[in-house]
């Protein structure tokens, strides 16, 4: 089925399996004779349908002419997308009688097109029956559709998000990928490799900046969204960086959404599990009587002679290594897609992600955490650990004030569209690190308070205050900051021998306030 203009449903597929339902108005079948009418429907969903918001589209992707709709996975007017529907039902083998570069025209010149090279074009876009969706659109769907469309109209390539990943050349094997015309809507991505120096050996984190921007989509086919050079103006716009930003840590954190939605099944988790540690421990405590926990240097010396896992220290420490080594690939994977980020250098992008590491994933992790209950559990459960396990690897002077600051942000219960606001800023401080462009940074992170001031101002009857709330714990959290760098050290001090494993999460580690 595809997407029409107004979101809702498909007009005039054909294929047997490619669509279900009638879209609106009437529809002609393939001989032409009868025509069916529009079913009636009550009141309230005619007047539900005629509110419906009508999506402002940029040109046909094929022809450039007028677009209708989302047609096998692209963009269309409704002569292409007929066009590929007839391709693909009668498997005709079309001859171009040039040299395969033929100009697939405008409105105006579509039936002097070449058949050959317009399929070509269909296949390259990366339309097949296979990338026919149903329903409304998505919010990258519309977000993705709007700003191309309003980038046309403004002419401001600056405002373009990047082209949709072509379809694999399995499922196409004629699509030609030797030339590809650089216009508006695929506008090529800057090379990473300028942002550091040829003589420097990469770190494992820049490493995986350094390849090629082809994949910097790998998360279904999601692309980073540059934004313009000019200050946000209406509330269209706000509203469409901040739904993109929600979009983008639904699709690499979706647990986020979910540790929201079920707040108290945590806490009854996290209840259950301090039951379970307490019933252990007093178990343990009858059988063996109470003992201190052994330091760090007793268990080295043991280990290194026996060669013994002393209170499964090192099987904590391993859990923890591969949880962290995961989470630095979602983050650098998050950096990846964000709007503004696609035109920073992968240099700065590093050195902001180790710089806000903790902080970032501090506002995205505390409602598992419980300082009441000295614990913290991962949202489904499957894992947990306490502030006993951690202070075997870690000084209490970090891990009390990072459990007491997770209480002060339950208390502001924060939404979904400000925990994304606040990490994407959180992520853009540049003082507190070495850039290369800290002035296209600090012009992000403006646009990033700008969204956050409209959503307040939407949602707050005293949205100055909540602003003020939210910006004592971003700046609470610096000196929270501090104190981790100073305990990341000793850290590595005492454990770098066993870090082998976990590459990006010892350079997380090793990072030092400037």
């Amino acid at each position: 089925m595809c997407i029409s203009q107004r979101g809702l449903r498909c007009e005039c597929c054909t294929l047997k399996d490619e669509c279900g339902m009638a879209g609106p108005g009437k529809s002609k079948k393939r001989g032409g004779a009868s025509e069916s009418k529009e079913p009636k429907t009550s009141n309230r969903k005619a007047k539900s349908n005629a509110g419906a918001e009508t999506l402002l589209l940029p040109p046909c992707k094929v022809c450039g002419g007028k677009a209708s709709g989302f047609h096998f996975g692209v963009i269309t007017c409704e002569a292409c997308k007929t066009f590929f529907r007839r391709a693909l039902t009668h498997k005709q083998t079309y001859i171009c009688l040039g040299n395969n570069e033929c100009h697939v025209a405008d409105t105006h010149k579509r039936l002097t097109n070449c058949s050959a090279c317009r399929l070509q074009k269909c296949h390259s876009l990366g339309m097949s029956k296979s990338s026919v969706r149903k329903g409304r659109f998505s919010i990258e769907t519309r977000t993705r559709t709007i700003v191309e469309a309003k980038a046309v109209l403004e002419q401001d390539p600056g405002l373009m998000m990047a082209p949709r990943q072509l379809a694999s050349s399995e499922e196409h094997p004629s699509v030609s990928t030797t030339h590809t015309e650089t216009t508006i809507d695929n506008a090529p991505s800057p090379a990473p490799s300028h942002s550091i120096a040829d003589n420097m050996p990469l770190s494992p984190l820049q490493a995986m900046f350094e390849e090629d921007a082809a994949t910097y989509s790998v998360l279904w086919g999601h692309e980073a969204l540059p934004l313009s050079c000019q200050p946000l103006v209406c509330n269209g716009e706000f509203e469409m960086l901040i739904e993109t930003l929600v979009s983008c840590q639904d699709v690499v954190y979706p647990e986020i959404r979910k540790q929201l939605k079920f707040t108290k099944k945590i806490h009854y988790m996290q209840v259950k599990t301090y039951e379970d540690f307490k019933l252990k421990k007093e178990v343990f405590g009858e059988l063996f009587g109470s003992t201190q926990p052994v330091s760090t240097a007793e268990y080295k010396q043991i280990f290194a002679e026996t060669g013994l896992d002393l209170d499964d220290r090192l099987s904590h420490f391993n859990q923890k290594g591969k949880a962290m080594e995961e989470s630095i690939h979602q983050f650098a994977n998050f950096t990846k897609i964000i709007p503004g980020f696609r035109n920073i250098c992968p240099y700065d992008i590093t050195h902001l992600m180790k710089a806000a590491h903790m902080e970032f994933w501090m506002f995205g992790n505390y409602i598992l955490f419980s300082n009441k209950l000295s614990l913290a559990i991962s949202w489904d459960g499957s894992h947990n650990t306490t502030k006993e396990v951690m202070a075997k690897f870690f000084s209490p002077d970090w891990v009390e004030p990072m459990y007491a600051y997770t209480d002060t942000l339950h208390r502001l219960e924060l939404s979904i569209e400000e925990i994304a606001l606040l990490r994407a800023i959180i992520l853009t401080f540049t003082d507190r690190c070495e850039l290369k462009n800290a002035d296209q940074i600090s012009a992000l992170q403006e646009k990033y308070l700008d969204c956050l001031r409209y959503l307040l101002s939407k949602t707050f009857e005293n949205p100055s205050t909540r602003l003020y709330r939210l910006i004592d714990r971003l700046l609470a959290i610096r000196d929270l900051s501090h104190i981790n760098v100073k305990a990341n050290q000793k850290f590595l001090e005492e454990w770098g021998f066993l870090m082998h494993d976990y590459p990006l999460w010892k350079e997380m580690l090793s990072f030092k306030d400037i």
